[in-house]
């Protein structure tokens, strides 16, 4: 029986690729809205929208990450 670690098995799965893809679009997007015209430089409701769910899941990614670590350390040793 082999017991992998979750970060390994999140690497295999490319979990952390997916959301820094979403992260890094939803930047762009705002770096292209919010300069790329002559407009006032709102961004709209939708980039606003896509850019709350990425970062919860870049905080998710990351709080999960964060127990893990925590759980290996004070509990499997």
């Amino acid at each position: 029986m082999c017991i992998r670690p979750a970060h390994a098995e999140a690497r295999r799965r490319g979990d952390g690729k997916r959301i820094g893809v979403a992260v890094v679009t939803y930047l762009a997007l705002v770096l292209y809205q919010s300069g790329g015209t002559k407009r006032d430089g709102s961004v709209s409701p939708r980039v606003e929208r896509f850019g709350s769910i990425a970062t919860g899941m870049l905080g998710a990614w990351f709080a999960f990450f964060i127990l893990v670590g925590l759980y290996t350390t004070f509990f499997l040793t």
